[in-house]
């Protein structure tokens, strides 16, 4: 019927608008460059003020080693 197809078009366009405005409020993805080899802990602490994000940063960059990221190398890590 009318009402539920118009029904349905609402909730597509809040759906919308809704993803919409929790998209802005992600973290975007940057480049971070060490300039001396160091510990994940030790970059994740200084991007974040949390070493328990080391993980996260191995992770998203495929780091063999957590105690060891080379400097002059540029990690992807989220900017926040």
């Amino acid at each position: 019927s009318d009402d539920v197809y118009n029904a349905l078009v609402d909730l597509r366009a809040a759906l919308s608008t809704d993803l919409r405005t929790r998209a802005l409020a992600l973290p975007n993805l940057t480049q971070y460059t060490p300039q001396a080899t160091l510990p994940a802990v030790v970059i994740a602490h200084r991007l974040y003020g949390d070493a328990t994000r080391a993980d996260e940063i191995c992770v998203r960059n495929n780091v063999r080693h957590p105690g060891a990221l080379r400097g002059g190398m540029a990690l992807e890590v989220l900017s926040e």
